[in-house]
């Protein structure tokens, strides 16, 4: 059995501040292809020099998440083996929760 390598491609969300923003510069220093995103793209004006590339992207949104994926697919050619960071807006479930709100 043949076995892909992860690449080294990594979509983050929340990159406008916070742990969002660290992870962004952290792993781009670190020769990431990183893939910079937050509700408002002017918000990364200043990252735009340290990772691949910034894109909008709104978490409670299925478009704008689909069209931030197919912008990042079609940079690199395919995102199947591309690892992904995602930061949750608000709140957190898990367990018997998650379970009843119907996410797991």
């Amino acid at each position: 059995m043949t076995v892909k390598a992860i690449s080294k491609s990594v979509l983050i969300t929340g990159c406008s501040t916070g742990i969002g923003r660290a992870t962004a510069l952290w792993l781009g220093e670190r020769g990431w292809k990183v893939y910079a995103t937050a509700r408002r793209r002017e918000s990364l004006a200043d990252l735009e020099s340290k990772v691949a590339a910034s894109l909008p992207l709104d978490v409670c949104d299925e478009a704008s998440m689909g069209s931030a994926v197919r912008t990042m697919e079609a940079q690199r050619g395919e995102a199947s083996y591309t690892a992904s960071l995602r930061y949750k807006r608000g709140r957190a479930l898990r367990g018997r929760a998650a379970a009843r709100a119907g996410r797991r």
